[in-house]
C-alpha cells in the first residue's frame, strides 16, 4: 500500500494557518507531530510500505525543523554564518517515529557565544514540540579536528544531510572529511569492523536472543548500516541503490539487503508506535502486540508470536550473510597483499589463497553441482575456516541446482555423509556455513523448515537450527577441550561410528513445528535419511532409535529416583547394550548444554554420569541378573568406614559409635546416599554436640558447583518447613533435597543448593556462617509469619503457567508427584506445608527449572510408610498445592 506524503503533512496549509505572527507558537506544532504518528499508525496497520513511512516522516520533520530554523535564524547576527546539517539516522533519511532527531549546527567560524542565544532559542523549541534532539554545534574546523580523532563523529558526517543555508560550508566540510588523509578507507573499515565485533560480543555473536535488539543485535539494522559506511567511505554512495548502481553489489543481493532493511524497518517503525517512545528491543509484550499488528494468527502448530519471530530471524540470518560477504569482498578487493597471493591447488576445482578455499574457476557450481559439497569436504581436510567472498556468492547463485536429481546423485550422498566420518572439529564451521548459506537447508528441505522457528519460552533461547547446530558444536568440543568433560571426552574417542551420533544430532528436533510428537516423527526422517545415504540397517535403526529417545535420559536423570535399583534396571532394559547407551548419553550431555547458557549446571551434569555409570555396570552384569541390595549397602558401608576414620584419624573414630548410629537408619538410606555423604553425615555427628541440635553442616561440592547441607534434628511436623522456610529466607536456591528418618525419632535432611554469591559459597568462613544463620532460622521459624521472597521479572509476567500436579505409581514404597508450576521462590516450603498438613513423609525431591517453568518430582508416602494411592487424598493434594503455588506466580486463577 502507498500513500501520498500529503496525508501526513500539507506544508502550506499549515503555513498558512500559523499566519504572520512574530511569535511562533507551539500548539500547532506539537498537533501536527501527534496528527502524523496517528497516521502513521492507521498506515502500518494498512500494511503501508515501511520506506513509505520512513522517508515520508522524515520528509515531514524535514518540513518543521527547517520552518523553525528559518523563523529562529533571524536572531543570528549578521557577522555568523550557520547552517542546518541532518546527521546520524535523520541524516540518511531513515527517521522512525520516535527516533533521536540528530542535528548539527554548522558554523563558519569558532563563533559559539554569538550563536548561542540563537541556538538555545531553536532547540528548546524543539524539545517543547515533543521532539528528541541530540544536536551539536561546531564550526568546519572543530568538524574536521573531531572526526579525526573519532570515528564515530567520521561516520555521522559521512551521511550528514544539508537541511537550510546556502550549503557552502556544508560542501567545504564534505570535502574535507573525504579527503584521504582522513580516515583513509583501509583504516575506516578496520575501525567499523572492529567497532561491529564489539557489539556482536555485547550481544552473545548471536542474532537468536529470546527478545533481540532490532538496531544493535547481530543481523540488525546496524550490520545494514555498517555495510553502508565502509562503502560509503571509498565510494561515496549513501544507498543500496547507489551501490547497484555502480555495480558494487549484484541484483540479488540488493533485492535481499532492501527486502530485510523493509522487514526490520517495519517492525521497528511498529515497535515505536506500539510502545509511543524510542523502543529498539524487541520485547516479549510487543512481540504479541506486533505480531497481531502483521496479521499473524496463532495455528495447531504454531503461535502468532512464533510466526513473526520465524520471520526476524530468518531476516537477520540473511543480514548476517550479506554483511559477512559485503565486507569479506571489500577487504578482498582493495587489499593488495591478498590480491597479488600465491595460491595452492586443493583439487581440480580449489585453491587455497592467503587462508581461503575459492573456486578457480566462476563456472564450477553450475558445471559440477556437487562441488559445493565438496568444498566443505576439503575445508574440513585441510583445516580451512573462511572461503572467498565470491564463491560463497557462486553457492547462493546456484541453491536452485539443489534439486531431486542433486539429492538423489550417489556421489553427492557420499560426499555428505563424509562431512560426519572427519574426525577433526571443522564439521561445525562447515555445516554452520551450510545453514548459513542456504545450503543445508536446501540439501535437507525438513531442515529448512525448521530454519529460525523459535519456540516461544524462556527455555529455549536459540531457534531450533540453531540449537542443532550448537548440540553439534558441544560434540565436537569433547574432541577440542578433553579436560572439560574428560570422561564424555573418552567416550568419543573411543565411539564406534561415531558419524552416526553426529547424524542424530542433526536429526534430533527436525520435526519441530510440525504438529505430534517430534521425536516419533524425527526418527522416521533419519531412518529414511541414513538408509538413502547407504548406512546400513542397523546404524539406521541406531541413528533413528537415538533421535526418538533424545528426551529419554535427561527425564530418567532429573525426574526419576536413580538411586532405586528399580529404576536403573527400568531404564537399562529400553536401552539394551552399552553402545545405545554411549551415543545417548552424548548426545543428551550436548543437547542439554545446547538449549541454553543457563540450563546446563553441574548438578544436571553429575545426575546424568550416575545413571550412565549405574546403567552400565547394569547392563555389564546383565538386566536380568537382579540388583543384590544387600552386597550394594555392605560395600557403600566399608568405603563409607575408610572415609570416616580418614576423615576423625585413628584416636576419634570409633566403629562401635558409627554402626550404632547406622543400626537406626532404614535400608533405603544406605540406597539412596553414596559413601561420601554416608560418611560425612557420621563424621557430622561424631564431631558434634548434643547442644547444639539441630546440626546444621554444610560443603561446598566443586564436582555439582553448589552447597551441600546436612541438617539433623528431631522429627516433628513442622521440621520440614522450618528447613525449607530457612531456606528460602537466605535466598539459597534449593535443586536437590534427600530426606530420611531414623528409627529414634531423627529426620536425616541432605540439601544442594546454590547460595546468591557462588564465589561466597566455597569460602570456609561463609560456610560457617550459613551454618548459623540456618539454625537461628529454624529454631525461630514461624510458619504464619513466612512471607516468600517477592522476585519481579518481567519476562515471567509474559509467559502464565497453571501449576499442574500428577501422580505416578511406579514403586511398593512411595509415589512419585510431579508439580509443574511457574518458576517461583519458595516453592518447596509451599508443597511441603501442604504434605505436613496431611502428615505426608518427602523422602526426595529433585527440583528443576527451565525457564520460567518449574518441573519438580517428590517422593512421597504415608507417615505409616505406605505409598499414597487413595483417589480422594491424592485430589486433595493436588488442588491445595495448586492453591498454594498460584499465590507465588503471575499466573491468575482460572475461572
Amino acid at each position: 500500500m502507498h500513500f501520498a506524503k500529503s496525508k501526513l503533512f500539507n506544508r502550506a496549509a499549515f503555513k498558512q494557518a500559523l499566519g504572520d505572527t512574530d511569535t511562533l507558537p507551539i500548539a500547532p506544532f506539537k498537533a501536527a507531530i501527534k496528527r502524523a504518528l496517528t497516521v502513521l499508525q492507521d498506515h502500518q496497520l494498512q500494511g503501508a510500505s515501511s520506506s513509505d513511512l520512513v522517508n515520508h516522516f522524515t520528509w515531514m520533520i524535514d518540513q518543521l525543523v527547517v520552518m523553525i530554523w528559518e523563523h529562529h535564524r533571524t536572531r543570528l547576527p549578521n557577522k555568523v554564518t550557520a547552517e542546518l546539517v541532518a546527521v546520524g539516522g535523520y541524516g540518511r533519511g531513515e527517521l522512525h517515529p520516535h527516533s533521536d532527531v540528530d542535528l548539527l549546527i554548522l558554523l563558519a567560524k569558532d563563533q559559539y557565544d554569538d550563536a548561542g542565544e540563537c541556538v538555545e532559542a531553536f532547540l528548546r523549541f524543539l524539545w517543547d514540540i515533543g521532539l528528541d534532539i541530540g544536536h551539536s554545534v561546531r564550526s568546519v574546523k572543530d568538524c574536521v579536528k573531531e572526526a579525526r580523532a573519532d570515528v564515530t563523529i567520521m561516520t555521522n558526517l559521512l551521511e550528514a544531510r544539508h537541511l537550510a543555508g546556502d550549503a557552502s560550508l556544508f560542501e567545504t566540510l564534505d570535502q574535507k572529511i573525504r579527503a584521504p588523509r582522513m580516515w583513509s578507507p583501509d583504516k575506516f573499515y578496520q575501525a567499523k569492523k572492529a567497532e561491529q565485533d564489539v557489539r556482536h560480543a555485547q550481544y552473545q555473536d548471536t542474532a537468536y536472543s529470546l527478545e533481540p535488539n532490532l538496531k544493535e543485535s547481530p543481523g540488525g539494522l546496524r550490520d545494514l548500516q555498517t555495510i553502508l559506511w565502509i562503502y560509503n567511505r571509498r565510494y561515496g554512495v549513501r544507498s543500496f541503490r547507489d551501490m547497484a548502481d555502480q555495480q558494487l553489489i549484484d541484483k540479488d543481493e540488493y533485492r535481499i539487503l532492501i527486502r530485510a532493511r523493509n522487514i526490520l524497518w517495519r517492525m521497528r517503525c511498529g515497535l515505536h508506535l506500539i510502545t509511543q517512545r524510542h523502543e529498539d528491543r524487541l520485547l516479549f509484550d510487543t512481540q504479541r502486540k506486533l505480531a497481531e499488528e502483521f496479521g499473524y494468527q496463532d495455528s495447531p502448530t504454531h503461535l502468532a508470536v512464533e510466526q513473526l519471530m520465524k520471520r526476524y530471524y530468518r531476516t537477520a540470518k540473511q543480514v548476517i550473510y550479506l554483511n559477512e560477504v559485503l565486507l569479506a569482498s571489500y577487504r578482498v578487493t582493495h587489499n593488495k597483499r591478498l590480491s597479488l597471493a600465491v595460491g595452492k591447488n586443493l583439487d581440480k576445482n580449489f585453491v587455497l589463497k592467503n587462508k581461503m578455499i575459492e573456486q578457480r574457476n566462476s563456472n564450477v557450481f553450475e558445471r559440477e553441482p556437487s562441488a559445493m559439497i565438496k568444498l566443505f569436504n576439503l575445508m574440513q581436510e585441510h583445516k580451512i575456516t573462511v572461503i572467498h567472498p565470491d564463491t560463497i556468492r557462486a553457492i547462493r547463485a546456484n541453491l536452485s541446482q539443489i534439486n531431486n536429481q542433486f539429492r538423489n546423485d550417489p556421489e553427492t550422498k557420499a560426499l555428505f555423509l563424509d562431512l560426519f566420518k572427519h574426525d577433526g572439529i571443522g564439521l561445525t564451521n562447515a555445516l554452520a556455513r551450510m545453514n548459513a548459506y542456504g545450503l543445508l537447508g536446501a540439501y535437507i528441505p525438513s531442515f529448512g523448515a525448521i530454519v529460525g522457528q523459535m519456540q516461544h519460552d524462556l527455555f529455549h533461547v536459540y531457534t531450533v537450527d540453531g540449537h542443532t547446530l550448537k548440540v553439534i558444536e558441544n560434540l565436537t568440543r569433547l574432541r577440542k577441550y578433553p579436560d572439560e568433560f574428560p570422561m564424555a571426552s573418552q567416550l568419543l574417542a573411543d565411539l564406534y561410528r561415531p558419524e552416526r551420533l553426529f547424524l542424530g544430532a542433526l536429526f534430533h528436533d527436525i520435526a519441530k513445528g510440525r504438529g505430534g510428537d517430534h521425536s516419533v516423527l524425527g526418527e522416521s526422517d533419519a531412518y529414511e535419511f541414513c538408509i538413502e545415504h547407504g548406512l546400513s540397517e542397523y546404524d539406521a535403526k541406531l541413528v533413528g532409535w537415538l533421535v526418538l529417545k533424545h528426551l529419554m535420559m535427561s527425564h530418567f536423570s532429573q525426574r526419576r529416583d536413580i538411586s532405586d535399583p528399580d529404576v536403573i534396571k527400568e531404564f537399562a532394559d529400553i536401552v539394551g547394550d552399552i553402545e545405545h547407551l554411549d551415543n545417548l548419553y552424548l548426545l543428551t550431555l550436548a543437547d542439554i548444554r545446547g538449549t541454553s547458557p543457563k540450563v546446563w549446571n553441574a548438578w544436571k551434569g553429575q545426575l546424568l554420569l550416575e545413571l550412565y555409570n549405574a546403567t552400565r555396570k547394569a547392563l555389564r552384569q546383565g538386566v536380568a541378573k537382579p540388583h543384590n541390595v544387600r552386597e550394594h549397602v555392605e560395600d557403600d558401608k566399608r568405603a563409607a568406614l575408610e572415609l570416616i576414620s580418614q576423615q576423625l584419624g585413628p584416636r576419634h573414630f570409633s566403629e562401635d559409635s558409627v554402626q550404632q548410629f547406622w543400626s537406626t537408619l532404614p535400608g533405603d538410606y544406605f540406597v539412596r546416599n553414596e559413601p561420601y555423604y554416608i560418611a560425612w553425615h557420621a563424621t557430622s555427628l561424631l564431631t558434634g554436640s548434643a547442644i547444639e541440635i539441630p546440626l546444621v553442616t554444610t560443603r561446598y561440592s566443586e564436582r555439582l558447583e553448589a552447597n551441600m547441607f546436612f541438617v539433623f534434628a528431631p522429627e516433628t511436623n513442622k521440621l520440614l518447613t522450618q528447613v525449607t522456610g530457612a531456606f528460602d529466607s537466605m535466598e539459597l536456591n534449593i535443586i536437590e533435597a534427600r530426606l530420611q528418618l531414623s528409627s529414634n525419632g531423627f529426620a536425616l535432611y541432605t540439601f544442594n543448593a546454590t547460595v546468591p554469591d557462588l564465589d561466597s559459597g566455597r569460602d570456609p568462613e561463609y560456610a560457617r556462617f550459613l551454618e548459623k544463620r540456618l539454625r537461628t532460622l529454624m529454631l525461630d521459624h514461624d510458619d504464619t509469619k513466612f512471607q516468600p521472597r517477592q522476585r519481579s521479572s518481567r519476562a515471567l509476567k509474559h509467559f502464565p503457567i497453571q501449576p499442574r500436579v500428577n501422580f505416578l505409581f511406579n514403586s511398593q514404597s512411595y509415589t512419585t508427584m510431579e508439580v509443574v508450576a511457574q518458576d517461583q521462590p519458595g516453592l518447596l516450603h509451599k508443597v511441603a506445608r501442604v504434605l505436613r498438613n496431611h502428615n505426608m513423609i518427602l523422602l526426595s525431591a529433585r527440583i528443576a527449572t527451565f525457564g520460567e517453568r518449574a518441573e519438580d518430582i517428590f517422593y512421597i508416602r504415608h507417615g505409616d510408610h505406605a505409598p499414597v494411592v487413595d483417589d480422594a487424598i491424592l485430589k486433595t493434594l493436588q488442588q491445595q498445592i495448586c492453591d498454594a503455588l498460584l499465590e507465588g506466580s503471575t499466573t491468575k486463577k482460572s475461572a
